[in-house]
């Protein structure tokens, strides 16, 4: 409540004001403030990446599920004729299983517990690299692990406890540990004679009885990569593990000589899984995981779940579907740079033998949302472009309304024989039958068939175009390329642009008779089997629905709402963000991302409301680490673009924040006591038409007189906590390098505005966040002659009779009221 008027000058218009400094308590009073002012994008960031499941496949099931904490995903794994992939730890990472009491028998009861180890260090630490923990490591230690050991020529070692002290009472060592290499580790706990015994590939290379027996784990978890479940990097193991499993029994040397060599076979006589299941494993981790921040393109074809694909950061999901029955959805794929074409959204397929085969199928719908580029659109990519090419490939080319297309029209496959660039499939399926409309849905399948050495594209369930091969049979990608549809595997090649749904690869040649009734099927309103149906009817060995969400997502709440959501790249770590008391204008739940300086980061892509010229504000809370690996952290960037023709930052560079754009920037060196400190910093830069202006924690530091200010970026995307993608950037998202100025430290309410805050605003926000607001909160003038009221927080109100007070609807400050009758105005919180 205000407890004073301001009368004439200002006409009918009455302001009440306060004359202190006021704390407030509003727990949302720094969001409302930054509302007030309408940005386009507004993140509040914090977000907690989604669980990641190791997932049990042993018979207990769910029950023995564990939870994978920073490690990464999809290394190869250790089965010779299996493509399924591994977990790679990294000294700090971890895989935890709640105490379970199955996994802990007593000293009377027989067990075997095995695993697929590949160490990345040579040496051990003084402790010991511990590979898999199942210990109670306080007091006098009861339980077991397996300890890699320093000396390679020691192998490694499986340690039992008896509740004396701290120093094992069994210790098995022995077996060849080279980095690099995997090696099958097994142990075996025998009831009848108190004995374990460590198998090293297969080879029983010590064992050791103990009277009375081992003293088993009582409650604490069982950690996969480290030797404890709550202290990163203690004792943590650093290199790849697989295929982790538990019996109630003791393995006999056959059984286990049995895996080792089915691991190791071309050809095992039956799956892994299956023997494994066969020898009574109730836990049973296949360690084939993908990153719980990603979306995973779930396959129904008879690869399983080893044929799922992953969708690339900032494809945009769930768009309508093909399909004439409606309710599914399809993945819409997009391109970074519209003009050269390049830098996409791949969906990336695992490069498996099966995805290679010598006659083959592929089947999607697809709705092109572009014309066909001279620099083509890749619909499919499964082939080696280097100098002696194999394998094949589906462009798109142009539509049927294109002007004299060089390359034709319509779709484009080619196959390759493996000598030089030959084609000895080159069907363009041109702009009649074999054409497509911009914009509409198409049912396409391409098919070969090794035995007649003839393609076939079909369009709308009807043959277009076939051709048998001129130069030759058509040799198979051998598998040195990563397939993926929608682009290049690699994300910055060829994308396309336009939704695609029910895509489906086949390891023979679809007849004409399945591809039009697939066709019939997806566009009846009613059909008599389900279209899904109807495709698994015919074992494709990959077939995806494409209707997977999106993961990860950090909704917008500025005024482009959805079209600027963004997606969390490789699950920042979540920290305790600005909050009360020192931050009071903030929920006391207030979190923040923190990005490591390396590949975690926020991709907002590139829409069009946010591609704009002139005025413009930038803004978050930071709270910088100690030192910036990158010579460049960009807090929040829209680019560079890869020649850096086109760029607008907000950043730390060379021991500076920094506001700027290709015209200019602003800079001011980093204060000691914002790095590596507790504290939250707010910055806030701005270019108002004139200048570039730069603000710390709501006091403008630095200023820089610019003839211009936002740029358009057409060819490279905004991020929060690094630069964005850009076209030709290379290793995304897990890889992205030095190039990407991932910024490292704290990053919370992050906001992009197509205006320039004034000062007042500035510090308005900053006032908010730390719940104070300055004398006076609402303020009153006349600039040009027109009365103009500015606020820093809460709703606007006006009353006739100081009696009755009513929120004045949808306005923002600053507010310029209409010429009438006298108001009297407060602010409301």
């Amino acid at each position: 409540m205000m407890n004073s008027s301001l009368p004439s000058p200002f006409g009918r218009h009455i302001l009440m004001v306060s004359a202190l400094l006021i704390p407030l308590a509003s727990a949302d009073l720094y969001s409302t403030a930054v509302l007030s002012d309408s940005p386009l994008a507004y993140y509040a960031l914090g977000n907690a990446a989604p669980t990641s499941v190791a997932a049990n496949s042993g018979s207990l099931g769910a029950a023995l599920n564990g939870t994978h904490n920073n490690v990464q995903y999809g290394a190869v794994g250790a089965l010779v004729a299996n493509s399924n992939t591994s977990i790679t730890y990294g000294g700090s990472g971890r895989t935890v299983l709640s105490y379970n009491a199955s996994l802990n028998p007593a000293a009377s009861q027989s067990f075997t517990v095995e695993a697929w180890v590949k160490p990345v260090i040579g040496d051990a630490s003084p402790e010991g690299r511990i590979a898999i923990s199942n210990r109670q490591a306080t007091g006098n230690y009861r339980g077991w692990a397996f300890v890699q050991k320093a000396d390679e020529s020691s192998g490694w070692s499986f340690q039992m406890f008896n509740q004396s002290g701290t120093t094992p009472a069994i210790t098995i060592t022995g077996g060849m540990r080279t980095p690099g290499f995997w090696s099958h580790l097994v142990a075996v706990w025998n009831a009848g004679t108190s004995t374990a015994t460590l198998y090293v590939d297969g080879t029983a290379v010590g064992s050791q009885t103990l009277a009375g027996g081992y003293v088993a784990n009582p409650d604490a978890p069982l950690v996969i990569g480290a030797g404890d479940a709550v202290n990163p990097g203690a004792n943590g193991y650093a290199g790849d593990i697989d295929e982790v499993a538990f019996y109630p029994s003791a393995l006999t040397t056959t059984q286990i000589v049995e895996h080792t060599d089915n691991a190791f076979s071309f050809e095992p006589t039956e799956p892994y899984e299956t023997l494994l299941a066969g020898d009574g494993a109730t836990l049973h981790l296949r360690m084939a995981e993908q990153a719980s921040w990603r979306s995973v393109a779930t396959n129904l074809g008879t690869l399983g779940s080893n044929g799922n694909a992953l969708h690339f950061p900032g494809a945009v999901h769930q768009v309508p579907g093909a399909l004439a029955t409606g309710g599914d959805t399809a993945l819409r794929f997009n391109r970074i740079d519209k003009t050269s074409n390049d830098g996409g959204y791949p969906t990336v397929l695992p490069n498996l033998p099966e995805f290679q085969t010598e006659s083959f199928s592929w089947e999607g719908w697809v709705k092109p949302a572009a014309e066909g580029a001279g620099n083509a659109q890749c619909v499919v990519m499964n082939y080696n472009s280097g100098a002696n090419r194999t394998g094949w490939v589906l462009w798109q080319r142009g539509s049927v309304a294109a002007s004299s297309p060089a390359e034709g029209f319509g779709w484009n496959l080619r196959l390759y024989n493996g000598t030089g660039n030959n084609r000895t499939i080159n069907i363009t399926t041109g702009n009649a039958a074999g054409g497509y409309t911009i914009g509409q849905w198409q049912h396409l399948v391409v098919t070969y068939d090794k035995a007649t050495q003839t393609a076939a594209v079909y369009v709308n369930g009807v043959s277009v175009a076939t051709q048998t091969a001129t130069a030759g049979d058509y040799v198979p990608n051998p598998g040195t390329i990563v397939p993926a549809f929608g682009g290049f595997a690699n994300g910055t090649e060829n994308p396309f642009e336009g939704d695609m749904d029910e895509v489906a690869f086949y390891g023979s040649a679809l007849t004409p008779a399945q591809v039009s009734a697939h066709y019939a099927n997806g566009t009846s309103t009613s059909p008599a089997t389900p279209y899904q149906d109807l495709v698994v009817s015919h074992a494709p060995v990959a077939y995806y629905r494409m209707n997977e969400a999106a993961k990860a997502v950090v909704n917008n709440a500025g005024t482009l709402a959805a079209a600027a959501d963004a997606t969390l790249v490789n699950a920042p770590e979540v920290i305790n963000g600005p909050q009360p008391p020192t931050y009071a204008g903030f929920d006391p739940s207030t979190a923040a991302s923190r990005f490591n300086g390396d590949d975690t980061y926020l991709e907002v892509r590139n829409p069009a409301g946010l591609n704009f010229t002139g005025p413009i504000t930038l803004e978050a809370w930071v709270q910088p680490a100690a030192a910036q690996p990158n010579a460049s952290a960009n807090i929040i960037g829209h680019g560079g673009n890869d020649n850096f023709s086109g760029e607008v930052f907000l950043r730390i560079e060379g021991g500076n924040y920094e506001i700027g754009a290709n015209g200019g920037k602003a800079s001011f060196p980093v204060p000691a006591e914002d790095l590596g400190s507790t504290a939250w910093v707010h910055l806030a830069g701005t270019w108002d038409g004139t200048q570039w202006a730069l603000y710390r924690n709501g006091t403008q530091v630095a200023t820089a007189t610019a003839a211009g200010g936002a740029v358009l970026v057409d060819n490279a995307n905004w991020a929060v906590g690094a630069r964005g993608r850009w076209k030709n950037g290379a290793g995304f998202p897990e890889n992205p390098g030095g190039a990407a100025r991932v910024f490292n430290g704290g990053i919370t309410d992050a906001a992009i505005y197509n205006t320039a805050l004034s000062a007042s605003r500035v510090n308005a926000h900053y006032l908010a966040g730390t719940g104070t607001v300055n004398d006076p909160i609402l303020t009153i003038s006349r600039p040009g002659g027109v009365i103009t009221l500015d606020w820093a927080g809460g709703v606007l109100q006006q009353s006739d009779d100081l009696l009755q007070w009513n929120d004045v609807p949808s306005v923002t400050s600053p507010y310029a009221p209409a010429d009438g009758p006298s108001h009297f105005y407060r602010l409301r919180y």
